[in-house]
């Protein structure tokens, strides 16, 4: 079974009815991914049941928000300082531009470097649209390796 469907499936079963729409759970699941590469969600996910039991009191409603937040912590601590927001329009970008089978963003990197002039001729060579910030898309790709 993969990590994300061990997720799926704790989630539905430690939150019943409290996990929100469950056709949108696996699309946030996949959103929590990429904002918190640092973090075990399955081992974090856990925990924050653990937590959440120990006392009725601390029953959460919103277990989606619950968990954006325990994860957030998690990647601080990962990181051993603040987590950096991870920019949605430059994981929008890179996961189009870079899906199996293909990886053309990935190969174009590996041979020729990435920074902003190579960007620029990616998009150019693809004729698709350019990134909204490269600095941002930089940090992405290279975070990811």
């Amino acid at each position: 079974m993969s990590r994300e469907q061990e997720l799926y499936d704790f989630i539905l079963e430690a939150w019943p009815g409290r996990y929100g729409d469950r056709s949108t759970l696996p699309n946030w699941l996949g959103k929590a991914r990429l904002a918190f590469p640092s973090v075990d969600l399955v081992k974090e996910a856990k925990k924050a049941f653990m937590w959440e039991a120990a006392r009725p009191s601390r029953t959460k409603k919103s277990i989606r928000r619950f968990l954006t937040n325990w994860w957030a912590n998690s990647q601080e601590r990962a990181a051993g300082k603040p987590a950096s927001v991870v920019p949605i329009e430059a994981a929008r970008w890179l996961r189009k531009h870079n899906k199996a089978p293909d990886y053309l963003f990935k190969r174009w990197v590996d041979r020729k470097g990435i920074d902003n002039e190579q960007i620029d001729a990616f998009c150019s060579y693809f004729g698709i649209e350019t990134p909204y910030c490269y600095e941002e898309l930089i940090d992405m790709y290279e975070g990811s390796e």
